[in-house]
């Protein structure tokens, strides 16, 4: 009966409790909503907290693995082959110096020797005419010696002459002597001039079959293809030919040590990575399986402001060489903007060209952002909103601004 008893006045109190909370908690805003009145819709929204960083953007690209330095070879004059090296082909090794093909040279090799043999004749000749310039300036020494000589003996005797002691026939014939002397002294004047002048001219001659000497030296060597480095053939045209034209190219020799990666940027691009610093001595990084590799920018080539864009030429650490194949396409980043003090949010945030939703007081409102960078999937805002702002991220499509909401996560 107590039990019994006790049940109900256990039951008794617990409505007087859940009656109590009705009234107190639940039935005043009951009683003050008006029954026309809609209550306000809350959404649950997922936002971002904005946080300003330091970011680096790169650029992911895709480059070609190219030899270095590359020598392509060709006669500069045309003619058939007289010798080919033995094992010449694609991938044949080579070094420094050594005979690749040789034109027939007889030609070439019979007018150098002509010029030569000039040469030797002329040198003779020349050689003579040192001599005869040599004697001819002795012998217009010693008249022109006779001639002072001469000269005193003449105003000697004219002083003995004024007082009598010479006769006149006396000095008539010194006179005549000393014309005789001063004539001598003239013709070897002379022929120290004629022999400077056929000198001169030896010389000229002399000259002239330097030049012709050197000409058909340069033409031999043209007829001669020579490896100008060590390294391997990568391209082989010349096995198999019988006969070359001028400036055709027959074979490449590469340096397969040193190996650089090209990259086809077009003008988008280069204009993204060279708008806020120089572009060349920019480090590159590499994707696996080339994580370990490193190398910087060199240079732009083929620049074509108008048309094709221009090729980046990357310089590899020489450890990576080895790794890497040529005409191989390899995956690359480059660090493309440096953005300081920046907020990085994802892509899907912006519902308009630079609007983004903020939450405030627990409302939604439109803010006009200034948008430094932006990819694919991320924006990066530098005015705007500031730390600590929460930003929309889930259906901003859709979202109204003064839009009453609950943040569930970010």
């Amino acid at each position: 009966m107590r039990s019994i008893f006790g049940f109900f006045v256990w039951l008794a109190l617990y409505c007087g409790v859940g009656y109590g909370v009705y009234v107190f908690w639940y039935a005043p805003s009951i009683s003050s909503t008006p029954a026309n009145e809609t209550p306000e819709v809350v959404w649950s929204i997922r936002a971002i907290p904005a946080e300003p960083q330091d970011h680096i953007l790169y650029r992911q690209l895709r480059g070609e693995v190219a030899y270095g330095e590359t020598f392509v070879l060709s006669f500069r004059m045309g003619g058939c082959l007289a010798e080919v090296s033995t094992g010449l082909a694609e991938g044949a090794a080579v070094s420094k110096g050594d005979v690749l093909a040789r034109l027939d040279v007889d030609a070439a090799d019979l007018e150098l020797q002509r010029a030569r043999q000039a040469k030797v004749l002329v040198t003779a000749m020349l050689n003579e005419g040192v001599t005869e310039l040599e004697v001819s300036r002795a012998r217009q020494d010693r008249a022109q010696r006779e001639v002072d000589v001469s000269e005193r003996q003449l105003l000697r005797s004219r002083d003995l002459f004024d007082n009598r002691l010479v006769s006149r026939s006396a000095l008539d014939r010194l006179e005549q002597d000393h014309l005789a002397i001063q004539s001598r002294a003239e013709a070897a004047a002379e022929d120290v001039m004629m022999a400077t002048s056929r000198l001169e001219t030896l010389r000229a001659e002399r000259f002239q079959v330097d030049i012709a000497i050197r000409e058909a030296q340069v033409v031999l060597d043209n007829m001669t293809l020579r490896a100008p480095q060590d390294g391997i053939v990568t391209q082989d045209n010349l096995t198999g030919t019988t006969c070359v034209a001028a400036y055709a190219p027959l074979l490449e020799i590469s340096e397969p040590t040193n190996k650089v990666v090209e990259v086809a940027l077009s003008h988008l691009v280069i204009s993204d990575l060279t708008q806020n610093e120089p572009l060349v001595g920019r480090p590159v990084q590499f994707f696996p399986p080339y994580a370990n590799c490193t190398g910087r920018v060199g240079r732009l080539e083929n620049r074509d402001t108008q048309v094709n864009g221009a090729t980046l030429r990357i310089d590899l650490d020489p450890d990576c060489a080895p790794q890497l194949k040529e005409n191989e396409l390899i995956p690359l980043r480059i660090t493309s903007r440096h953005l300081p003090d920046t907020i990085r949010l994802p892509a899907e945030v912006e519902w308009d060209t630079g609007q983004i939703f903020v939450v405030d007081n627990n409302r939604l409102q439109s803010r006009t952002v200034s948008i430094a960078a932006r990819d694919e999937s991320w924006l990066y805002i530098k005015d705007g909103i500031a730390a600590g702002d929460l930003v929309l991220s889930s259906r901003p499509e859709f979202a109204i601004d003064g839009q009453r909401v609950q943040v569930i996560s970010n």
